[in-house]
C-alpha cells in the first residue's frame, strides 16, 4: 500500500466514505480547508506508525550473510563485524552459522559500538546475521507513490492509527471513534505478531556465497 493510499483510506474512515478517492485527488483535497490540516498531519502519523512497528520488532526479519573479507576486520580471537554494512539495520536478533559440518542456531557475540565481536570465527562456516529492520522516514516531502517495505496486513491498518491520532476528542462520538480505531490497530498488530505469515518471517537481504 502506498503512502497516498494510506492517506485516502484514513480520509474514508474519517469523512469521505461515500465513494472511492484516487491518489491524484489528494492535491485538490489538500487545498480544501475541510481536509487540509488532516492531510498535512498524516505524514507524521504514518511515520509514527511505521516506527511503532519497528520498535515492536514485528516486521519480517532479514538476513545478511557476512563476508569476512569486506565486512569487518580480524581481531585477537575472532572477527569484528561492522554492522554499518547493513543499511536498514534496526537491531541484531541473532547470529547463526551454516556449513558442511552442520548448522548452529545460536552464535555467541559481544557488542562494541557499531561492531559485533564474534569470537572463534571459523571460515569453514557461513555466518548469517538475522536482524530487525529499520524503515525510511516519512515526512511532508515523501511522495504519495512511495510504498513502505512492510507486509500488506500491517500496511492496511495504518489508516486506523492515523484516525486514532487525528480524530479530535471534542465530542464524545469522535473520542469513541478514535478509541475504536486505536483498538483495531492494536488488535491487528497483536494478531500479526503472534502468527505472522510463515513466508514473511525471514527474508534474505544480501548473500556472499563462498561454497
Amino acid at each position: 500500500m502506498t503512502i497516498g493510499r494510506m492517506k485516502i483510506e484514513a480520509l474514508k474512515l474519517m469523512f469521505l466514505n461515500a465513494r472511492d478517492i484516487h491518489e491524484d485527488e489528494l492535491t485538490s483535497l489538500g487545498a480544501d480547508q475541510n481536509y487540509s490540516d488532516y492531510l498535512a498531519s498524516m505524514p507524521g502519523c504514518i511515520h509514527r506508525a511505521l516506527q511503532d512497528m519497528v520498535l515492536r520488532k514485528i516486521l519480517p526479519k532479514k538476513v545478511y550473510v557476512i563476508d569476512p573479507y569486506v565486512d569487518g576486520e580480524w581481531v585477537d580471537g575472532g572477527f569484528a563485524f561492522d554492522t554499518s554494512r547493513i543499511a536498514d539495520l534496526h537491531d541484531v536478533a541473532r547470529i547463526v552459522k551454516h556449513g558442511s559440518r552442520g548448522y548452529v542456531e545460536g552464535v555467541g557475540y559481544d557488542r562494541e559500538g557499531t561492531r559485533i565481536l564474534i569470537f572463534g570465527y571459523d571460515t569453514a562456516y557461513e555466518y548469517r546475521v538475522i536482524y530487525d529492520v529499520a524503515l525510511l522516514a516519512v515526512d511532508q516531502a515523501t511522495p504519495n507513490d512511495m510504498q513502505p517495505d512492510i507486509p500488506e496486513p500491517l500496511a492496511v491498518v495504518i489508516p486506523y492509527f492515523i484516525k486514532a491520532e487525528l480524530f479530535t476528542s471534542d465530542t464524545p462520538s469522535n473520542a469513541a471513534e478514535a478509541e475504536r480505531a486505536r483498538g483495531l490497530y492494536e488488535t491487528a498488530l497483536a494478531r500479526y505478531a503472534n502468527d505472522p505469515p510463515s513466508s514473511r518471517r525471514v527474508r534474505i537481504k544480501t548473500v556472499f556465497g563462498r561454497w
